[in-house]
């Protein structure tokens, strides 16, 4: 993954990922050009990009994201309300728990690009990103009309767009979860919980999940990811009469990333009679790789099926 657009450049596969995200943008009228007003700044913009894998581990596709340098807004001017929820790991399984029960599938749902369908109500302007610098206009800013990747309100203009068009599809939102959605319309029954982009979706009439996906897919660009398989970390398999579930490839990954991917399992990862002592500060240790192992291990334990 280059860190950099002066990497990213020289790929084929990371140009295109860019165009794509590029033409997005453009198809959701993100932004205007215009010449910046007298007294206001533009905030940076920067690629980022991500390596999508397969359960196996295989390269799926190659994405890249504009993402605006948020830390250089300010409160009350860029930006006010920034919070938006997003679902508990027992919300998903009590979800996964009670078609297993049922004898449902579990479908999943992926919004492209969600971010750039929420509407922004403040007044921001943003620089023209690199290698798509309009001609004639490089002097010229962009005056943002959607949420853009990166700025601190924009996961809330998503949660707020999303949630509107479920109410209005005739889903009741949970008193108790933010996140969760139900619709009880004389035949149909559907279920419905959204983290962030990746939606999950059950209830026992396959029709009417596919008449819910097709409607979405009208208003929103999506992905029709089929029947779970992959979300947050873990590994779903729907089988006849339950759905399992494992984290084995996240548990990879993890040991790979910390060098342990040799060690042998044991009841107590700990030496019997070891003495702790504090730390000699003139010993090589990454304080840092240490605390994201522990978080690492934390998580883990927190969303363990």
């Amino acid at each position: 993954e280059p860190v950099s657009f002066d990497e990213a450049q020289n790929s084929e596969n990371w140009m295109a990922a860019m165009q794509s995200e590029y033409d997005a943008i453009m198809k959701t009228g993100t932004w205007s050009l215009c010449d910046l007003p007298p007294g206001k700044k533009a905030i940076g913009t920067k690629w980022v990009y991500k390596l999508k894998r397969k359960p196996d581990g295989t390269i799926d596709r190659y994405k890249a994201r504009l993402v605006a340098k948020g830390y250089a807004q300010e409160k009350g001017i860029d930006f006010d309300e920034t919070f938006a929820p997003t679902c508990r790991m027992t919300t998903v399984r009590s979800i996964c728990a009670i078609a297993a029960h049922r004898g449902w599938n579990v479908h999943q749902l992926d919004i492209k690009t969600a971010f750039l369908n929420g509407d922004l109500h403040e007044e921001v302007y943003v620089s023209q990103p690199r290698g798509f610098v309009q001609k004639g206009h490089e002097h010229k800013v962009c005056r943002l009309r959607k949420a853009l990747y990166g700025l601190k309100q924009a996961p809330r203009s998503w949660y707020e767009k999303i949630h509107a068009y479920l109410i209005a599809f005739g889903f009741e939102n949970s008193p108790t979860e933010s996140t969760l959605y139900v619709k009880r319309a004389d035949d149909v029954f559907l279920i419905m919980v959204v983290y962030v982009d990746d939606m999950l979706l059950t209830g026992p009439n396959e029709k009417h999940i596919a008449d819910f996906k097709a409607d979405l897919h009208a208003s929103f660009e999506m992905s029709d990811l089929g029947h779970l398989h992959h979300y947050l970390g873990i590994q779903f398999m729907q089988v006849d009469g339950g759905i399992a579930l494992c984290q084995s490839k996240y548990i990879d990954t993890l040991l790979q990333r910390f060098g342990l991917e040799d060690c042998k399992p044991i009841a107590t990862p700990m030496e019997t009679g070891l003495r702790l002592s504090l730390h000699d500060a003139g010993d090589a240790f990454d304080a840092v790789l240490y605390q994201q192992a522990v978080g690492c291990l934390i998580y883990l334990c927190i969303t363990r099926p």
